[in-house]
This record gives C-alpha cells, sequence and structure tokens, in this order.
C-alpha cells in the first residue's frame, strides 16, 4: 500500500537521501509504501522539464528495490 506523505514528514536521512537522488529536481509528491504496519519505503516522484522519474529508498536511506 502507497500513501501519499509530505517531504517534511518522513524520517531526516531518507528525506536527505531523495533530495540528493532527485539532484535538483522538483520533488512532485511523495509517498510511503507500507507493508502490513511498516513502512519499507519511500517513493518520490520527480521532475526534470518534461521527463518525470521515481526515486525509492528505504527507511535508514539506502536504494530501496521496485
Amino acid at each position: 500500500v502507497e500513501e501519499e506523505v509530505a517531504l517534511d514528514n518522513i524520517p531526516s536521512s531518507a528525506k536527505s537521501a531523495i533530495e540528493k537522488a532527485a539532484g535538483g529536481r522538483k520533488i512532485l509528491k511523495v509517498g510511503s509504501v507500507v507493508h502490513g504496519t511498516t513502512v519499507v519505503a519511500y517513493e518520490a516522484q520527480v521532475q526534470h522539464g518534461s521527463k518525470r522519474s521515481e526515486v525509492r529508498v528505504s527507511p535508514e536511506a539506502k536504494p530501496a528495490p521496485e
């Protein structure tokens, strides 16, 4: 299950990892991926010009698999 969250409401290490991975591109939205009651990853939609991509990190700020 994915739930939209504010970037400022996720752990600071995950926020920093998303911002670093976004590399200055605009962060459109952030979601937490939850299995049961545990957050397993954070996903961010980023935009650069007309292109959009996704950044996914674990709560520990490591790259997370799809």
